[in-house]
């Protein structure tokens, strides 16, 4: 999860409105907004946030605010302006003048008076939370905390050193009814990847199945988990969704398709094709029961290091394939990671390394955290 940052130009007006949160806190500012908001509504639906703060630079005099349209529209927010030089409104709002901050996630946003455009003009300074004054303190802070290089960064250099392949066109994808991809998996046509969603991959798949779900950081956990030299089975949410999925594959360099599931996993199971489950475990049942589960944190170090639900192991999610040998396959076992995303793909990969009761905890440390559970650093 990570710092949302959208730039919305309005056009004609030549005006910039911005939208700035954080989607692991779910909270979001929308600074300048023009009248039409549904824009900065379904922006933020989009981005997984709620609006709170609405900012202003100044008292515009080339068009309508919507910042009163818009609190009005969302019900958590309030109107943040500037009160230096004296500015006066005949609305309610929250003041602000030079210094004040506000923090969304890790970012820090300083309030900065900059008069010029207009005498109450403020900007506003965005920053991470966490900063040094010491050079070699920051250094040290960031060779320790660095995160590890993605296995793909070293492919992505070459090919692109060399000069990508020029494709022209997305890479066709055979839509195959359930036999025939049956067929294909038996004949090891390719990797068997279901794009759906953590909580219907755990409602039902094919087994042997590996959960990518097909959000944007599919182009990432394919590249950290998949050979681009094998061809892609897919399954898919529906089948509308079959190129968005592969522009997300194309991104780190995966062209190869054997083929998607027509009809996806509902045809497979009219078929009478075996199906696979695995079990939603919730934060408050891990609280309750966790004595019973051997616990896995899939993230990555640096999120590890921060805070992690007490008994777990640490097992960062690349390596976790390579380790699992020393794991205890008949235990019931219990995975998590930020939101349960890469948990369920986690949880896929030890079901084909042969765990017997693997469990994923959707919301997985988000949801500890707010349901106050204790937190081990």
């Amino acid at each position: 999860m990570s710092l949302v940052f959208e730039r919305i130009q309005t056009e004609g007006i030549a005006e910039l409105s911005y939208l700035l949160g954080d989607d692991e806190e779910g909270t979001a500012a929308v600074f300048d907004p023009t009248p039409d908001v549904d824009k900065y509504i379904e922006l933020a639906r989009e981005k997984n946030v709620s609006i709170t703060h609405v900012f202003e630079t100044h008292i515009h005099a080339d068009l309508i605010s919507g910042a009163r349209e818009l609190c009005a529209q969302v019900d958590l927010a309030k109107i943040y302006v500037s009160h230096e030089a004296g500015a006066q409104y005949g609305f309610e709002t929250e003041k602000l003048h030079d210094g004040d901050t506000f923090t969304f996630g890790d970012t820090l946003l300083t309030v900065r008076h900059t008069p010029g455009h207009t005498p109450e003009h403020i900007s506003f300074e965005v920053a991470e939370k966490l900063q040094f004054d010491d050079v070699e303190e920051f250094t040290d802070y960031a060779l320790r905390t660095a995160p590890p290089v993605p296995t793909y960064y070293p492919r992505m250099k070459k090919i692109n050193a060399e000069g990508p392949k020029i494709i022209g066109h997305l890479p066709r994808v055979a839509a195959l009814p359930a036999q025939a991809f049956k067929r294909a998996i038996e004949e090891k046509k390719g990797v068997l990847v279901d794009t759906r969603s953590m909580r219907a991959f755990g409602g039902g798949h094919i087994p042997g199945a590996l959960n990518i779900g097909g959000s944007p950081s599919l182009s990432i956990w394919a590249g950290w988990l998949l050979d681009p030299q094998d061809a892609v089975l897919l399954v898919l949410e529906n089948d509308n969704a079959v190129h968005d999925v592969v522009k997300l594959f194309v991104r780190t360099g995966y062209t190869k398709f054997a083929g998607y599931l027509v009809g996806g996993i509902e045809t497979w199971e009219s078929a009478g094709f075996p199906i696979e489950e695995i079990p939603q475990l919730s934060v408050h049942d891990l609280q309750r029961d966790g004595k019973d589960f051997q616990l896995l944190d899939v993230r990555g170090p640096g999120e590890w290091k921060h805070g992690h639900i007490p008994a777990a192991q640490h097992c960062f999610l690349p390596e976790l394939r390579e380790r699992s040998a020393g794991l205890d396959k008949t235990k019931p076992t219990a995975v998590y990671c930020a939101s349960g995303y890469r948990a369920s793909l986690a949880a896929s990969i030890l079901k084909q390394e042969g765990f017997e009761k693997i469990h994923n905890v959707p919301g997985s440390w988000q949801a500890w955290k707010k349901a106050g559970f204790p937190v081990e650093r």
